[in-house]
Protein backbone atom coordinates (compact mmCIF):
# COMPACT_ATOMS: atom_id res chain seq x y z
CA UNK A 1 0.00 0.00 0.00
CA UNK A 2 1.25 3.64 -0.66
CA UNK A 3 2.04 5.80 1.80
CA UNK A 4 0.45 8.81 0.30
CA UNK A 5 -3.77 8.42 0.46
CA UNK A 6 -3.18 10.33 -2.86
CA UNK A 7 -1.84 7.73 -4.64
CA UNK A 8 -3.28 4.48 -5.37
CA UNK A 9 -2.65 0.78 -5.62
CA UNK A 10 -1.61 -0.83 -8.86
CA UNK A 11 -4.69 -1.83 -10.85
CA UNK A 12 -7.36 0.71 -9.39
CA UNK A 13 -8.81 2.84 -12.09
CA UNK A 14 -9.61 5.01 -9.50
CA UNK A 15 -13.58 4.72 -10.17
CA UNK A 16 -15.87 4.23 -6.95
CA UNK A 17 -17.68 0.99 -6.52
CA UNK A 18 -20.75 2.86 -6.70
CA UNK A 19 -19.91 4.45 -10.48
CA UNK A 20 -19.08 0.79 -11.32
CA UNK A 21 -22.39 -0.26 -10.31
CA UNK A 22 -24.15 2.40 -11.67
CA UNK A 23 -22.96 1.58 -14.85
CA UNK A 24 -23.46 -1.84 -14.98
CA UNK A 25 -27.29 -1.07 -14.57
CA UNK A 26 -26.90 1.31 -16.62
CA UNK A 27 -25.36 -1.29 -19.18
CA UNK A 28 -28.28 -3.83 -18.69
CA UNK A 29 -31.18 -0.96 -18.48
CA UNK A 30 -30.28 -0.23 -21.97
CA UNK A 31 -29.55 -4.04 -22.79
CA UNK A 32 -33.11 -4.57 -21.61
CA UNK A 33 -34.66 -1.38 -23.19
CA UNK A 34 -32.94 -2.15 -26.66
CA UNK A 35 -34.58 -3.40 -29.48
CA UNK A 36 -31.34 -5.24 -30.12
CA UNK A 37 -28.59 -6.76 -28.01
CA UNK A 38 -25.71 -4.87 -29.56
CA UNK A 39 -27.42 -2.82 -33.03
CA UNK A 40 -24.90 -0.52 -33.74
CA UNK A 41 -22.31 -4.15 -34.16
CA UNK A 42 -21.59 -5.64 -37.61
CA UNK A 43 -23.99 -7.42 -39.23
CA UNK A 44 -26.92 -6.58 -37.09
CA UNK A 45 -27.48 -3.56 -38.17
CA UNK A 46 -27.16 -4.95 -41.59
CA UNK A 47 -29.96 -7.85 -40.95
CA UNK A 48 -31.97 -5.11 -39.20
CA UNK A 49 -31.73 -3.13 -42.79
CA UNK A 50 -32.85 -6.55 -44.24
CA UNK A 51 -35.68 -6.94 -42.32
CA UNK A 52 -37.09 -3.46 -43.41
CA UNK A 53 -36.47 -4.05 -46.97
CA UNK A 54 -38.59 -7.39 -46.14
CA UNK A 55 -41.10 -5.39 -45.54
CA UNK A 56 -40.60 -3.16 -47.97
CA UNK A 57 -41.41 -5.53 -50.29
CA UNK A 58 -44.53 -6.41 -49.34
CA UNK A 59 -45.59 -3.51 -48.43
CA UNK A 60 -45.03 -2.15 -52.43
CA UNK A 61 -46.31 -5.76 -53.33
CA UNK A 62 -49.35 -4.97 -51.62
CA UNK A 63 -49.88 -0.90 -52.35
CA UNK A 64 -48.92 -1.24 -55.81
CA UNK A 65 -51.90 -1.14 -58.76
CA UNK A 66 -50.04 -3.25 -60.46
CA UNK A 67 -48.47 -5.87 -58.31
CA UNK A 68 -44.59 -6.73 -58.99
CA UNK A 69 -45.51 -10.31 -59.56
CA UNK A 70 -48.05 -9.66 -62.32
CA UNK A 71 -45.19 -7.62 -64.86
CA UNK A 72 -43.71 -9.57 -67.36
CA UNK A 73 -40.12 -9.39 -66.00
CA UNK A 74 -41.33 -11.52 -63.29
CA UNK A 75 -43.65 -14.11 -64.90
CA UNK A 76 -41.65 -16.97 -63.42
CA UNK A 77 -42.45 -15.96 -59.70
CA UNK A 78 -46.21 -16.03 -60.97
CA UNK A 79 -45.48 -19.96 -62.38
CA UNK A 80 -44.13 -20.26 -58.83
CA UNK A 81 -46.60 -19.04 -56.66
CA UNK A 82 -47.69 -15.35 -57.37
CA UNK A 83 -50.22 -15.45 -54.30
CA UNK A 84 -46.96 -15.97 -52.04
CA UNK A 85 -44.52 -13.44 -53.09
CA UNK A 86 -46.51 -10.16 -51.70
CA UNK A 87 -46.46 -12.17 -47.98
CA UNK A 88 -43.81 -13.16 -48.00
CA UNK A 89 -42.14 -9.72 -46.04
CA UNK A 90 -44.85 -10.25 -43.47
CA UNK A 91 -42.97 -13.56 -42.57
CA UNK A 92 -39.12 -12.72 -42.67
CA UNK A 93 -39.82 -8.86 -41.14
CA UNK A 94 -41.11 -10.23 -37.39
CA UNK A 95 -39.22 -13.54 -37.34
CA UNK A 96 -35.75 -11.91 -38.26
CA UNK A 97 -36.75 -8.80 -35.66
CA UNK A 98 -37.31 -11.97 -32.97
CA UNK A 99 -34.16 -13.79 -34.43
CA UNK A 100 -31.81 -10.20 -33.80
CA UNK A 101 -33.71 -9.94 -29.98
CA UNK A 102 -33.47 -13.12 -28.81
CA UNK A 103 -29.77 -13.05 -30.36
CA UNK A 104 -29.95 -16.68 -31.85
CA UNK A 105 -26.79 -16.61 -34.66
CA UNK A 106 -29.07 -20.01 -35.96
CA UNK A 107 -32.05 -18.53 -36.29
CA UNK A 108 -30.71 -15.01 -37.89
CA UNK A 109 -28.87 -17.52 -39.81
CA UNK A 110 -31.66 -19.66 -41.07
CA UNK A 111 -33.97 -16.41 -41.43
CA UNK A 112 -31.01 -14.81 -43.61
CA UNK A 113 -30.50 -17.81 -45.36
CA UNK A 114 -33.98 -17.68 -46.70
CA UNK A 115 -34.50 -13.97 -47.35
CA UNK A 116 -31.05 -14.43 -49.82
CA UNK A 117 -33.22 -17.75 -51.79
CA UNK A 118 -36.06 -14.97 -52.44
CA UNK A 119 -33.70 -12.44 -53.47
CA UNK A 120 -31.08 -15.09 -55.53
CA UNK A 121 -34.68 -16.48 -57.39
CA UNK A 122 -36.21 -12.82 -57.83
CA UNK A 123 -33.02 -11.95 -59.30
CA UNK A 124 -32.47 -14.40 -61.69
CA UNK A 125 -35.91 -14.22 -62.94
CA UNK A 126 -35.67 -10.82 -63.51
CA UNK A 127 -32.59 -10.86 -65.07
CA UNK A 128 -33.59 -13.72 -67.24
CA UNK A 129 -36.94 -11.97 -68.50
CA UNK A 130 -34.98 -8.51 -68.87
CA UNK A 131 -33.55 -7.14 -71.95
CA UNK A 132 -31.89 -4.59 -70.32
CA UNK A 133 -28.88 -6.03 -68.22
CA UNK A 134 -28.08 -3.05 -66.68
CA UNK A 135 -31.47 -1.49 -65.69
CA UNK A 136 -31.51 -0.11 -62.34
CA UNK A 137 -33.20 -2.73 -60.92
CA UNK A 138 -31.46 -5.42 -61.68
CA UNK A 139 -28.06 -3.57 -60.30
CA UNK A 140 -30.55 -3.42 -57.09
CA UNK A 141 -31.48 -6.63 -56.93
CA UNK A 142 -27.74 -8.07 -57.87
CA UNK A 143 -26.34 -5.42 -55.08
CA UNK A 144 -29.13 -7.35 -52.05
CA UNK A 145 -28.48 -10.61 -53.56
CA UNK A 146 -24.69 -10.42 -52.91
CA UNK A 147 -25.30 -8.28 -49.87
CA UNK A 148 -27.59 -10.78 -48.78
CA UNK A 149 -25.35 -14.00 -49.18
CA UNK A 150 -22.22 -12.82 -47.91
CA UNK A 151 -24.14 -11.83 -44.64
CA UNK A 152 -25.79 -15.47 -45.02
CA UNK A 153 -22.62 -16.92 -45.29
CA UNK A 154 -21.00 -14.84 -42.30
CA UNK A 155 -23.72 -16.00 -40.22
CA UNK A 156 -23.55 -19.20 -40.36
CA UNK A 157 -19.43 -19.37 -40.18
CA UNK A 158 -20.43 -17.68 -37.13
CA UNK A 159 -18.53 -14.67 -38.05
CA UNK A 160 -21.58 -12.76 -36.08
Amino acid sequence: MPSSPNLRPLGNTGASDGAIEAAARAADRSRALGWFRDPFRYPQWLEATFAITWLSWSVANLLSPDALTERPALAILNVLGGWLWPWVGFVLFPWQIAALRMGSLRQRAMVQTMGYGILLHVTVCVGAMSLDPFSPMITLFLALTTIAGILSWRLWRRYA
